[in-house]
């Protein structure tokens, strides 16, 4: 764990007055440097509020899914914090299903629609491809909504 995470988190929690284990720490995207960046500018700029995840994935992965309430420290492309979010939201549903405020909340492209769900099906396909696991229309997706509650300002 890089210090200066640990140390962005502790920060919040003595200003926030809470005692918690460290969050997940994780970086949006394909893990790229690229689309980190990219992904956690959005974040940063109060653009994007939402994500979403194959529920595949973390069904193979044996991962837990995000609760409402959860904290996490979201970091840019080069492994250096950006944000701590609070989940707000989860909700399962089915790709084909998701809203369009949905999809403006993930705060990407021209925040259409049909913007969100043909990146996220050349998305989805390219993640779930070294699973044995093919993209269908209607697979299950974890929708997550969230706030960021602290940003990081101690940038070299």
């Amino acid at each position: 764990m890089l210090k200066n995470v640990e140390v962005f988190w502790q920060n919040f929690l003595d200003k926030h007055e809470l005692d918690m284990l460290m969050p997940d720490v994780w970086m949006f995207g394909d893990g790229s440097s690229e689309m980190g960046n990219r992904l956690g500018q959005l974040v940063v700029s109060g653009r994007k509020t939402a994500t979403c995840s194959s529920l595949d994935i973390y069904k193979m992965e044996e991962e837990q899914l995000p609760k409402a309430g959860q904290y996490d420290i979201i970091l840019d492309g080069q492994s250096q914090p950006l944000a701590i979010i609070r989940t707000t939201k989860v909700e399962i549903m089915p790709m084909n299903k998701v809203s369009e405020s949905f999809a403006q909340a993930e705060g990407e492209g021209d925040l259409t629609l049909d913007y969100w769900y043909e990146e996220h099906a050349r998305f989805f396909k390219e993640e779930l491809a070294p699973y044995q696991l093919q993209f269908y229309p209607d697979m299950l997706l974890v929708c997550q909504s969230f706030e960021v509650v602290d940003l990081y300002t101690e940038k070299e």
